[in-house]
């Protein structure tokens, strides 16, 4: 089996099996990737870790979910992110965005994970000339939240749970999930690895990794909604 956090895939264009998306690693591993907010559970704008008593800024840990689904996907040769003009309102002017190309490269990603959206999201949206970040973000999501930031972490928790890897009771006032053994200590082990790889990501290609993260805030506006 292929992890793609633990391996590089510079070169190759295969077909790969992964057992955990990184976005499901930022999730499980949320506390060493986001900022930690409080232990309440009612802090505004904050999402609990699934196995822990902590909390974290939803916003971080959000944008780190997707922008490492993104980036999996690109260092898995599944999409290209390329950086190029684009006409602002009226024509008048351009300025460089990032656009989400579908590549040559194959991952089978777990059933349910962002990830597993990113390439046929882009493809769709490549054939009507609208694949700019910002707007595959908002497919990604797919569809308006007062909460965008909270709603892809559910999204994650969701896929977990359709795999069986996370199990849920909740009563009125107990949100209890127990996790398959192993899923803990693979997630932390794998995260520092990922935490790596975006690390060079951002180092290697600082002008993509900077419209990479505006296209993720814009895409993630784009999927509040409009009140008139």
């Amino acid at each position: 089996m292929y992890d793609p956090i633990d391996s590089t895939l510079k070169g190759v264009s295969a077909r790969w099996v992964v057992e955990l998306a990184p976005s499901e690693l930022v999730l499980l591993s949320g506390m060493e990737l986001a900022p930690s907010r409080s232990i309440s559970r009612f802090v505004e704008g904050a999402v609990e870790i699934p196995y822990a008593r902590v909390r974290v800024s939803a916003f971080r840990l959000g944008e780190a979910i997707l922008v490492a689904a993104l980036s999996a996907n690109a260092e898995a040769r599944a999409i290209r992110l390329e950086a190029r003009p684009r006409k602002g309102l009226l024509n008048l002017r351009s300025s460089n965005s990032l656009f989400v190309e579908p590549s040559e490269g194959l991952t089978i990603w777990p059933a349910e994970s962002l990830e597993a959206k990113v390439r046929t999201v882009a493809e769709e949206l490549r054939s009507r000339g609208r694949n700019h970040i910002a707007n595959v973000v908002y497919h990604i999501v797919a569809g308006n939240y007062l909460e965008p930031w909270q709603q892809i972490a559910r999204r994650v928790e969701k896929g977990l749970e359709a795999r069986g890897l996370l199990q849920r009771a909740s009563t009125s006032e107990v949100d209890h999930r127990d996790f398959e053994p192993s899923i803990i200590s693979t997630a932390r082990r794998q995260a520092m690895n990922l935490r790596a790889l975006l690390l060079e990501h951002e180092r290697d290609d600082p002008e993509t990794w900077r419209l990479l993260i505006a296209g993720v805030k814009n895409g993630m506006a784009l999927a509040r909604p409009r009140f008139v």
